[in-house]
């Protein structure tokens, strides 16, 4: 059983019922391999982009259209496996699985 049926903020910890939120990603890590990656919900996306401190990530996703096409996603994840392309860690895989059994476990 998952102990949350929606994401969180990782910076405010605010459920994001409808989903409105970015997934982001270290921006040095972007293009590499990405071990991570944190949910902000658009409020606090909107307050670090003002500090400055948005501008050391990119904003990967948005969190609403991982829940319309997570299958999708899934799909490219795992042909980017196929191929050899070794671009998400182990944990971040489970983390978006994580995300897609919450769109499906509902």
């Amino acid at each position: 059983m998952l102990k949350h049926k929606c994401p969180k903020c990782d910076e405010c910890g605010k459920e994001l019922t409808d989903w409105s939120g970015n997934i982001m990603v270290e921006g040095k890590s972007y293009h590499d391999k990405i071990d991570d990656f944190l949910i902000w919900c658009k409020e606090c996306t909107v307050r670090l982009d003002r500090t400055g401190e948005g501008n050391k990530f990119h904003n990967l996703w948005e969190l609403s259209w991982l829940k319309k096409d997570y299958f999708s996603l899934e799909e490219e994840l795992f042909e980017e496996v196929k191929e050899g392309q070794n671009r998400w860690s182990l944990d971040a895989l489970k983390k978006i699985n994580q995300l897609g059994r919450m769109v499906y476990e509902q």
